[in-house]
C-alpha cells in the first residue's frame, strides 16, 4: 500500500476529478479538486487551514484521494475534513478497488497518513457517509458513533406531474398558497442566469438568512470566518457554468424565496434557503421554491434532489432516502484527547438540553420529570 501526501493543490492531478467530470471514481461535489480550491482561498485561508492532499494507492493503482485540512482550534492541532459548516458529506474519492478495503487495511492506511502528516493532536472526521454513489466509504470503518443528524435525499423516479400525484407533501395546500400570492401580483420562479440576477439573489439570501440567524441564534452565521466570501466566490467561479445554481421565487421583482445551491452530473444539492419573514411566512414561500427546484430538476433530467445533512420536518417530509452519517474522534496526544473528551461532554449537553426542550410542561407550568 503506497500513500503519498502534497501540499500543492496541482498534485495528483491527472486523478483528482474536478466538479463537472464524469469518471470512475465515487464522490461528492465538496471533493472535487477546483471546489476544494475556492475552500482553500475563503474558507481554509479565513481559518488558517492548510489543505493537505492525500493519494492512496495499491501497486500504483488508485485507491483513494483524500483532501485533509490542518487547522488550530482553541490551540489543539486538528486534522480534519475541509469543512467549517459548508460540506454536507465528508469523504475521500473513492476509486472502485477501494471497495475491497476492510478494518485492518483503513487501520493500517490511518497510521500512514498519521505518521506522514505534520504533528497533530486529534483528527476530527465528521459527517462519514457509509457509502458514496454506493461505493462504501472506508472511513466509515474507523467511525466509533452516529453524527447527530443524518442526510436526507429524494430520488427523482418518474415523472414531476406522479410525483405531485403521489409523493409531494400537501401539494393542494401548496396550490391554494400560489394562488393567494398571485392575488398579489406577478409571481415567478427565476433561476439566475446572468451575473447581475445571481448577486441580486445571492445578496437577497444573504439578509433573509441573516436576519432568520439572528432570530434564532441571536448571531449572524454569515459573520464566520470566510462563510460570506466562501459563497461570493463559488458564485463567481461555478455560476456562469452553471454549477452554482442560484434561484428565487418573485413577487413583483422582489425574492420572497432564494435557494443557493450546487448541480453536478446528476445530482442537485439543495444547500442554503432562506425566505422573507412578517407577512409572508403565512404562505410558505420556501416550500414553494422547493417545489419548484424539483420540478426544474425533473426538467433537466437529474436524479437525485439531495436535501443535505438536517433533520428539519420538512426534509424528512420530503426525502425518501435517509443517510446515517458517522463520526471517528482520533486522539494522536494527550491534548488532543482531552480536546475530544471535552467535545464529547459538550455534545451530550447539548442533546440533553434539546431533550428538556421537547419535554411538555405539566399544569404548574414545570416540567415533566
Amino acid at each position: 500500500m503506497q500513500v503519498r501526501l502534497s501540499f500543492d493543490s496541482s498534485a495528483f492531478a491527472e486523478e483528482w476529478p474536478r466538479v463537472t467530470d464524469r469518471c470512475a471514481a465515487a464522490f461528492h461535489v465538496f471533493q472535487a479538486r477546483d471546489y476544494l480550491e475556492e475552500w482553500s482561498g475563503t474558507m481554509g485561508r479565513a481559518r488558517g487551514a492548510k489543505l493537505c492532499f492525500v493519494r492512496v494507492a495499491d501497486n500504483e493503482e488508485p485507491l483513494m484521494l483524500i483532501p485533509l485540512a490542518l487547522e488550530r482550534r482553541r490551540g489543539v492541532r486538528i486534522v480534519c475534513f475541509p469543512d467549517g459548516g459548508v460540506a454536507d458529506y465528508n469523504a475521500p474519492v473513492l476509486f472502485p478497488r477501494a471497495a475491497a478495503l476492510r478494518l485492518a487495511d483503513m487501520s493500517a492506511i490511518w497510521r500512514r497518513i498519521s505518521g506522514a502528516l505534520p504533528p497533530f493532536d486529534a483528527a476530527l472526521l465528521e459527517k462519514l457517509p457509509g457509502a458514496v454513489d454506493g461505493a462504501p466509504n472506508p472511513f466509515r470503518l474507523l467511525a466509533q458513533e452516529a453524527y447527530e443528524e443524518s442526510a436526507h435525499a429524494v430520488e427523482l423516479s418518474g415523472d414531476w406531474p406522479s410525483f405531485v400525484a403521489t409523493r409531494l407533501h400537501r401539494p393542494k395546500d401548496s396550490r391554494r398558497k400560489r394562488r393567494r400570492l398571485a392575488e398579489l401580483g406577478s409571481l415567478r420562479f427565476l433561476v439566475a442566469a446572468n451575473a447581475d440576477d445571481r448577486e441580486r439573489l445571492l445578496e437577497a439570501l444573504i439578509r433573509q438568512k441573516t436576519r432568520r440567524y439572528l432570530q434564532t441564534r441571536g448571531i449572524d452565521g454569515f459573520n464566520r470566518p470566510g462563510y460570506r466570501t466562501y459563497f461570493h466566490a463559488l458564485t463567481r467561479r461555478f455560476g456562469e457554468t452553471g454549477e452554482v445554481h442560484i434561484s428565487g421565487l418573485e413577487l413583483n421583482g422582489e425574492p420572497i424565496a432564494v435557494h443557493w445551491g450546487l448541480v453536478t452530473a446528476d445530482r442537485f444539492y439543495c444547500l442554503m434557503l432562506a425566505h422573507a419573514e412578517g407577512v409572508w411566512a403565512q404562505y410558505s414561500p420556501g416550500r414553494i421554491l422547493v417545489e419548484d427546484l424539483i420540478a426544474w430538476c425533473y426538467a433537466q433530467g437529474l436524479s437525485v434532489f439531495d436535501l443535505g445533512v438536517g433533520d428539519a420536518p420538512w426534509k424528512q417530509r420530503l426525502g425518501e432516502t435517509r443517510t446515517p452519517l458517522w463520526r471517528a474522534h482520533l486522539a494522536h496526544s494527550f491534548a488532543g484527547k482531552a480536546y475530544i473528551e471535552a467535545a464529547r461532554l459538550k455534545r451530550a449537553l447539548r442533546a440533553a438540553s434539546r431533550q428538556i426542550d421537547r419535554e411538555p410542561p405539566n399544569l404548574e407550568g414545570r416540567r415533566v420529570a
